[in-house]
């Protein structure tokens, strides 16, 4: 694109500067470079200090980084909720899904 063009280069959104950003960060590079087997160690990685949606952040992050899927354990549906609306802000529509609980009907939502 030269100077005279009249096209102008959309910005772009909220979401994709949030992740970007959030990838750039010391923290999110040594833990990528963990989960990719680059750092080697014989002890477990943690994880503190993240709350509230800073975790979806991370998933849709480490999501994007890796080029997998993720299945994410929580505690509790409306936990369970709450991520999957901010993934599917941070990573679009069919990005997140919720399983039911063990024990629960998936297709009445009720226990048997």
């Amino acid at each position: 694109m030269t100077v005279n063009d009249t096209e102008t280069l959309a910005p772009p959104d909220v979401a994709t500067l949030l992740i970007d950003r959030f990838r750039r960060t010391a923290p999110f590079r040594r833990l990528d470079s963990c989960l990719q087997g680059e750092e080697s160690s014989e002890k477990p990685t943690w994880l503190r200090g993240l709350s509230g949606s800073s975790r979806a952040l991370l998933l849709a992050s480490l999501a994007q980084e890796s080029h997998r899927e993720l299945f994410v354990v929580v505690p509790d549906l409306a936990t369970a909720e709450d991520l999957k609306e901010d993934l599917l802000f941070l990573l679009g529509r069919g990005s997140a899904a919720i399983f039911p609980e063990s024990g629960l009907d998936p297709y009445h939502a009720r226990h048997p």
